[in-house]
């Protein structure tokens, strides 16, 4: 049974977990092998001070990048069931899963468990890409990657200890909190999210004093209290590469389409949907950056909206579309 197969037949409830998967690839297993060595190395010399990352990450970079054309070509033999092409591709993007991985330092695994869980998005990237679409590799993969980077998370990390099951629970409170906040401008309190959910109040609670040590769902959480209890959960709504590859082409247009507003109705936009280097902001937050009322806020937003629908029509794309990818 090759790696594909048993993929296919993995729970979607599963941890992403190395020891669930029969045939990861020999190239994963080569980290098991570096530490042995390293281990061995470290007896032998006792005063040479080497890191097993520092050993993986120097076998990693003897594998050239590809080329536009080699990845093409490469997936599609990939496609047709060539083994030598599936393991050229993985072991040319392994630096892509380190660059990813080094992201989720500080959160509770590793660097070297971090890798071998990214290597196993970057197996399920290669497996499914179809290069036709018009897409560089390391744009699709980039989710697949982080997807199962989430999970690992999700699943093994020491500070969220609590059943998958209930994560998932939680993850959905959380999505409906985040959605109603966008109205409010503020969190919504237990009461308004029962009532939301059609929930019992005292559901709500428990829920979210399931974390004893958490009492808000922004709390920093980590070694280093760089993430929150948000960034810690999957969102089980991007359930493939494609949504995630879609919505990154509509922040490009929506991006080029701003070029054409104003230079407060772009930043109105910018700020309210997170693009030209701002963080998703709300009507009231947008005002306070701005030094404006949120009534100011939210008349100028009407009107850069107005104007970007305007460019859009003329673009042939629908503005209630694109923008619901940011929903």
């Amino acid at each position: 049974m090759n790696a594909q197969t048993h993929l296919a037949h993995t729970p979607s409830n599963a941890p992403f977990a190395i020891a669930d998967i029969s045939d990861i690839d020999a190239t994963i297993a080569k980290n098991e092998k570096l530490d042995q060595e390293f281990r061995s190395s470290t007896k032998r010399q006792p005063s040479q001070d080497v890191a097993p990352d520092y050993i993986y990450f120097q076998e990693v970079g003897r594998y050239p990048l590809l080329k536009a054309a080699e990845e093409i070509e490469l997936a599609e033999r990939v496609q047709k069931g060539d083994q030598a092409a599936r393991q050229k591709m993985i072991e040319c993007n392994l630096r892509l899963v380190i660059k990813f991985a080094r992201g989720y330092l500080n959160r509770g695994l590793p660097l070297l468990d971090l890798i071998h869980e990214g290597n196993i998005g970057l197996i399920k990237a290669v497996e499914k890409f179809d290069p036709k679409k018009g897409f560089r590799f390391s744009t699709y993969a980039a989710y697949w990657i982080r997807d199962t980077l989430d999970r690992a998370i999700m699943n093994q990390s020491r500070t969220v200890r609590l059943p998958v099951h209930l994560l998932k629970e939680m993850n959905a409170y959380i999505k409906t909190a985040r959605e109603m906040a966008k109205s409010l401008d503020n969190e919504p309190t237990a009461e308004q999210l029962a009532q939301k959910m059609n929930k019992p109040v005292a559901d709500v609670r428990r829920m979210l004093k399931l974390n004893t040590k958490t009492s808000s769902l922004d709390v920093p959480v980590g070694k280093n209290e760089d993430a929150s209890l948000v960034d810690l959960l999957a969102d089980e709504d991007q359930t493939n590469a494609e949504d995630a590859i879609q919505k990154k082409q509509v922040s490009c247009v929506l991006t080029e389409s701003l070029q054409g507003l104003e230079d407060d109705l772009k930043s109105i936009l910018a700020r309210r949907f997170g693009l030209l280097g701002y963080e998703p902001m709300t009507i009231t937050d947008i005002g306070k950056s701005m030094g404006v009322s949120r009534q100011v806020a939210s008349h100028y937003q009407t009107k850069a909206l107005a104007q970007l629908r305007q460019i859009f029509n003329k673009k042939g794309i629908s503005m209630e579309q694109a923008l619901g990818a940011f929903a």
